[in-house]
């Protein structure tokens, strides 16, 4: 008695279809079949009937194996796939079985086939028992699959035996997963090994009826490797005569709240350390007062005694002074201390106090700089600024003690609403990052969350008090920045000082106007185009100070009216960005091409490089970069309009 088989050959040759369907009779099959060698072709079988399983050959001209099982998997039948075919690379043997495919029969041993079909034939209705089951039950349970679809949190159904069911995209999102990808995996191959017998364990537990459902803290490991730390809820779904169904697990990430609950363990402590400090710092500054105060009165009263005594004076005078130092790096710390802020643009300080750092790093350390120049001034103490960059630069040479390099840096930095310059509660904006960096020892990692604690060193007795970290950290916060530290045990240490660019408006009122001498001016028209109020009138008022005719516009398009009045404006000088819906670049465009004769000049409080202005026209060497001073102004107007005369 033969078996029925119906049978869809994927074959640009009919006469190796029949020699298949040939074999497959002599086997004790009743043959059913249908040959095709295009998708469209393919689509059109898989939709017209049901096939026991599919035959595809290993090359032909129209469509390739993986398209071809694409098309199968997608299909609602979803029939067995095994590739038949004269010769297979191991490699594509490799990717056709990741990719689903049931067999890959070599045509030559033919006597593989009838088994591999049997096998996938069984493996199909399996999955099509399985799959008939679960829609069943989807069916029946909507109003939990759309809960478990739009489920905030990772959401998934898993078999008795561990094998994944359905996953959410949370949860797929989480693990880095896609679902097809989680189908084909069981829990326990995902689940950090330390966390897996106490999952199995209680898995137990709820199938054998001990419990009815658990909790617990675990770690999946994500595709990418890394462990992921989840709180895990599950329990157990049973049929109306208690067999078991599914697991309904509930996956709630911990990684945000764990990193939260560290900052603010952190950030509680290091505010209660300086609440300290500072109570300690102002105490102990009024004690130094009375015993410094009466040491100088006893040095006076003294000045022609015992020399002896006043030699133990001045060491009593000299170890106070000091006590005073250390008050004033703890009040730094807890940002209490006094500072005198003032517009400092730090790559020039950073150059003027380069020989002062070379003489105290020494010899055996080289120094290396990278500033950028152009760069927005900031609101800082620039006497504390250098103290911080020499404290950072000689706890360098400490970890250097072979010699070494020591990089300095200063650079621009734009950040936005997505990323702040050292994660959560960073403010966005525009900043200046000083850089130092070392190819020293490096911190070890336990001490990475000490090292801004006051008194903490690690360095040998009487080799440092442990505040000048503690300085430089509350010197940071006091001026409004931030302070990010990349460290590694061996391989050196990077801190980075993100110092916010001093605002337009604070630079606008600190402008001063008490005289123009020394300025470059001249009679020509120009139009200057701003749409911060503040800006515009300091920019207007110092051009016509300096004897420029000048008209003002809030916008491009006010700018386009104004010209069409007063056409014989010799220069433009536009902010680039802009309401209205006319950027400071459109407006020049525009400008070019009515009024060619108009030189131009921009300004941006932006990076340069966040604009596309063409370097190779010479462009960037026309702008004039927020916040700008009188000074910079009325050169730069000057070169601008004298290039017209070249």
């Amino acid at each position: 008695m033969t078996t029925p088989l119906n049978v869809l050959f994927i074959e640009d040759s009919e006469d190796d279809a029949v020699l298949l369907d040939l074999h497959l009779k002599q086997e004790g099959f009743d043959v059913r079949n249908r040959r095709v060698e295009r998708q469209d072709q393919l689509q059109a079988a898989l939709d017209e009937s049901l096939w026991d399983v599919v035959l595809c050959d290993m090359s032909m001209p129209y469509l390739d194996p993986f398209s071809a099982l694409e098309v199968v998997r997608s299909s609602a039948s979803e029939p067995p796939f095994i590739v038949v075919s004269g010769s297979v690379e191991e490699e594509d043997l490799i990717d056709l079985m990741r990719a689903g495919a049931d067999d890959v029969i070599v045509k030559k041993r033919l006597s593989r086939l009838v088994p591999a079909i049997d096998r996938s034939m069984k493996d199909a209705a399996a999955r099509r028992k399985g799959r008939m089951a679960h829609a069943a039950l989807r069916e029946s349970e909507e109003r939990f699959r759309k809960a478990f679809e739009t489920a905030p949190h990772g959401m998934a159904l898993v078999s008795p035996e561990g094998t994944w069911l359905m996953a959410n995209q949370a949860l797929c999102s989480l693990i880095g997963y896609e679902e097809t990808e989680l189908l084909r995996r069981d829990f326990p191959s995902i689940t950090h090994l330390d966390d897996l017998a106490e999952d199995l364990s209680f898995v137990r537990q709820v199938l054998d009826g001990t419990i009815s459902s658990y909790q617990m803290e675990k770690r999946y490991i994500h595709k990418n490797g890394q462990p992921v730390p989840v709180l895990l809820s599950v329990s157990l779904v049973r049929d109306s005569q208690g067999n078991p169904l599914y697991f309904v697990s509930q996956v709630l990430d911990l990684t945000a709240r764990r990193e939260t609950e560290a900052k603010l363990l952190q950030s509680q402590k290091m505010e209660a350390v300086g609440q300290l400090t500072g109570g300690v710092a102002h105490d102990f500054n009024n004690l130094l007062t009375v015993i410094l105060g009466n040491i100088r009165l006893l040095e006076r009263q003294m000045a022609d005694g015992d020399a002896s005594v006043l030699k133990q004076l001045g060491s009593a005078s000299s170890a106070a002074r000091r006590a005073a130092d250390l008050t004033k790096r703890l009040l730094a710390f807890s940002r209490k201390g006094s500072l005198e802020p003032s517009l400092v643009e730090v790559a020039p300080l950073v150059t003027n106090l380069l020989d002062l750092l070379s003489r105290a790093l020494g010899e055996t350390i080289e120094i290396e700089t990278a500033l950028a120049g152009g760069l927005a001034p900031v609101m800082v103490d620039a006497n504390q600024l250098e103290n911080v960059l020499l404290n950072l630069a000689t706890n360098a040479r400490d970890a250097m003690e072979q010699g070494g390099t020591l990089k300095v840096s200063v650079e621009g930095y734009l950040s936005d609403e997505s990323q702040g310059p050292v994660g959560s509660g960073a403010l966005v904006g525009e900043y200046i990052v000083l850089s130092v960096s070392d190819n020293g020892s490096g911190i070890p990692a336990e001490h990475l969350e000490r090292i801004y604690d006051p008194f903490f060193t690690t360095k040998e007795v009487g080799k440092g008090t442990g505040l000048g970290l503690s300085m430089v950290f509350g010197f940071v916060q006091q001026s409004g920045g931030h302070i990010a530290v990349d460290s590694e045990e061996g391989r050196g240490t990077t801190f980075k000082l993100y110092l916010p660019v001093a605002s337009t408006t604070r630079l606008a009122d600190s402008a001063s106007w008490r005289a123009t001498e020394g300025l470059p001016g001249g009679d020509e028209t120009i139009l200057v185009v701003e749409d911060e109020g503040g800006v515009r009138t300091f920019t207007v008022d110092l051009l016509r100070a300096l004897g420029y005719r000048v008209y003002e516009a809030g916008d491009g398009p006010q700018a386009l009216a104004l010209l069409e009045a007063q056409p014989n404006v010799d220069l433009l000088f536009s902010d680039i960005a802009m309401p209205g819906g006319m950027s400071g670049l459109e407006l020049a465009e525009q400008v070019r091409k009515q009024w060619p004769a108009t030189r131009l000049l921009y300004t941006t409080g932006y990076s340069d490089s966040f604009f596309d202005l063409d370097r190779s026209s010479g462009q960037d060497e026309l702008l004039l970069n927020k916040p700008y001073e009188g000074e910079s102004l009325a050169f730069k107007v000057r070169e601008v309009l004298d290039q017209r005369s070249r």
